[in-house]
């Protein structure tokens, strides 16, 4: 079995003022790839639903992004399950430009959780997955950090709109990336130096609730976004020094 492929196009809802990807349009299309292949092999949320009352939950997620893709460019992402075990798996993907030249890596841990009682599901036991395990092409980057509540942070308010929800009512995992990169001074931003992004996930934020994000630290940048006074996410962004 070989690495699947999907592509994608830089348009101008994936890119920033300077014409080239953001780092939020970068997990949208890795992502989206991992949703795609799920339904393409039977297993996809819709499935999931349907037939087992259950839906894959993100617990942590780490990329490597080396640069960023043009305007216009069309990037190819390639996704592939490297390991299975009967409360995780883990899903990795490559991000290509249109030269064939590796711009991005991405390494991610999901479970599976019953809708209903929204307690884990053994994964082993969803139809059709544990077969996808290609543990021959491995890990190609570093597993995601466990992260930690950020010290001296400074924080500020939103939140969670109309616009932040998927079809759960949650706000969407790369809206917490979004919000955090806000924070952010745009010089940092607008760097052409690699950057590193951890997440870990912890629990839903709902339509209408409001979350205080919370940054400490100075390259990097470690995030904590909490509502109702619980942590839901954490984060670190970390830019490569020449």
């Amino acid at each position: 079995m070989e690495k699947r492929v999907y592509e994608y196009k830089i348009g101008t809802d994936r890119m920033d003022f300077q014409r080239r990807a953001t780092i939020k349009s970068m997990f949208d299309c890795v992502l989206d790839s991992a949703g795609l292949d799920a339904e393409k092999h039977g297993f996809g949320v819709k499935t999931m639903v349907n037939e087992l009352q259950a839906t894959w939950v993100l617990i942590r997620m780490g990329m490597d992004i080396i640069s960023l893709p043009q305007e216009n460019e069309v990037i190819r992402v390639c996704t592939w399950v490297s390991e299975i075990t009967p409360i995780s798996s883990t899903r990795n993907f490559e991000v290509l430009d249109e030269s064939g030249k590796l711009i991005a890596a991405a390494t991610s841990i999901w479970t599976v959780i019953d809708i209903n009682t929204r307690r884990m599901f053994p994964v082993n036991k969803v139809t059709k997955y544990s077969d996808m395990a290609q543990p021959e092409f491995g890990v190609p980057v570093a597993t995601p950090l466990r992260l930690r509540t950020p010290e001296n942070a400074t924080s500020f308010v939103r939140k969670v709109c109309y616009s932040d929800v998927d079809y759960n009512r949650h706000a969407h995992s790369t809206n917490y990336l979004q919000w955090s990169i806000d924070f952010l001074p745009v010089e940092e931003l607008i760097t052409d130096r690699a950057v590193r992004v951890d997440i870990n996930f912890l629990r839903e934020t709902m339509l209408g609730d409001e979350v205080t994000i919370s940054c400490g630290g100075s390259n990097p940048y470690l995030f904590e976004l909490s509502a109702n006074g619980t942590a839901s996410c954490r984060l670190q962004l970390e830019w490569k020094t020449e």
